[in-house]
């Protein structure tokens, strides 16, 4: 019994000296990461792993999952912030764990992952499809897109600038209509104005 005092005095000491050694010494010197490592041999030699310290493993996987909280019916929520940083970059949670499931070139650049199954804190992957950015930015149809272009042109009288349309804010933009048609004139050209 009297042991296990001493190895919780040993165990508070080591993570003293790694507060210390952290406060005084920038990030990534050597001294610190000595400190964690003997912060970490004391607790584990105490029998109290310091599983808490998952969060900042060098393992990416590892630290990933120390930030998520399995939910019911499958549901995993992030914890974590709104991005996770990986070894490589900073990522949404549901982008990555998607790469790692699917693979890193099953999302291109734009692509939303939502999910589907209901809880929009999810980011099971299981729970999750991908949405195009081209989905994503799809608010309007192409039928209520050209709609607008005509309501613009009977306001008007006659077929809209782009100054003018924009002018009139109506909701959407040239720069979609450019984006959805190829140019000004091929939208004007399918509204039939």
């Amino acid at each position: 019994m009297d042991g296990r005092v001493e190895d919780a005095g040993s165990v508070r000491e080591a993570k003293l000296r790694w507060q210390q050694a952290r406060n005084a010494h920038p990030r990534g010197c050597m001294l610190v990461h000595d400190a964690w490592i003997a912060w970490v041999a004391e607790a584990y030699a105490a029998g109290e792993p310091l599983d808490r310290l998952r969060i900042d493993s060098r393992n990416e996987t590892e630290r990933f999952f120390a930030r998520t909280v399995p939910g019911p019916d499958g549901h995993v929520y992030w914890v974590g912030g709104r991005d996770f940083t990986g070894n490589a970059s900073r990522t949404r949670p549901r982008h990555w764990w998607w790469r790692q499931i699917h693979g890193p070139s099953s999302l291109a650049r734009g692509d939303a992952v939502r999910p589907h199954c209901g809880d929009a804190r999810c980011i099971n992957p299981e729970h999750c499809n991908v949405q195009a950015r081209r989905e994503r930015c799809a608010k309007f149809s192409d039928a209520q897109m050209l709609g607008f272009i005509q309501v613009a042109a009977l306001r008007l009288g006659h077929r809209p600038t782009k100054v003018e349309f924009d002018s009139m804010k109506l909701g959407i933009s040239t720069t979609a209509m450019f984006n959805r048609f190829g140019s000004w004139t091929e939208t004007c050209r399918r509204a039939g104005v």
